[in-house]
């Protein structure tokens, strides 16, 4: 059995100045990235730019789930394909809207990053808003063939019943 990694349970001895001369090791949902600190310190209101910032272990598991002190990584429970597009963010200081990813959980994933809208490249900026003043616009009884008050007891019982069939 492998050895479980060592969490925030350790001090951080090594917080200071060499530490800005490493690279940070990320973990995104699996995805490993190692990044400079010149590359997030150019962004330091971000998530991963205001780690450079944290001076203690409860400040670091504020801006993430986890961390290992001797891999130095920081561990975050986030989708790792829009991981992917904050990566372009950091290199490009570009953000683009994945076409797939709806565009209220786009924007719930750039704001965990404390990523601002601004950041938009202008290619995506357009579509953005008008994708989410759609959202704004519709309603959910608009998608659905049977509103879920019309939904009779019998009804209810008949799908637990069907589930509990299932469940053995």
């Amino acid at each position: 059995v492998p050895a479980l990694p060592i969490m925030v349970n350790k001090t951080l001895t090594y917080w200071g100045a060499a530490f800005e001369e490493d690279l940070i090791n990320i973990n995104v949902g699996g995805l490993r990235r190692r990044l400079s600190p010149s590359a997030l310190s150019k962004f330091p209101d971000t998530r991963l730019g205001r780690l450079l910032s944290c001076d203690s272990e409860e400040s670091i598991l504020q801006l993430c789930d986890d961390y290992d002190v001797s891999a130095r990584e920081f561990y975050f429970d986030r989708n790792p394909g829009f991981f992917l597009y904050v990566l372009h963010f950091y290199q490009t200081g570009k953000l683009h809207v994945m076409d797939e990813l709806c565009v209220f959980s786009f924007c719930q994933e750039i704001e965990y990053w404390g990523i601002n809208e601004f950041f938009l490249d202008s290619c995506c900026s357009y579509r953005y808003h008008e994708r989410k003043l759609e959202g704004r616009h519709h309603t959910w009884d608009e998608e659905s063939e049977v509103s879920s008050v019309d939904t009779s007891p019998d009804e209810i019982s008949d799908i637990n019943h069907e589930l509990l069939r299932y469940s053995t």
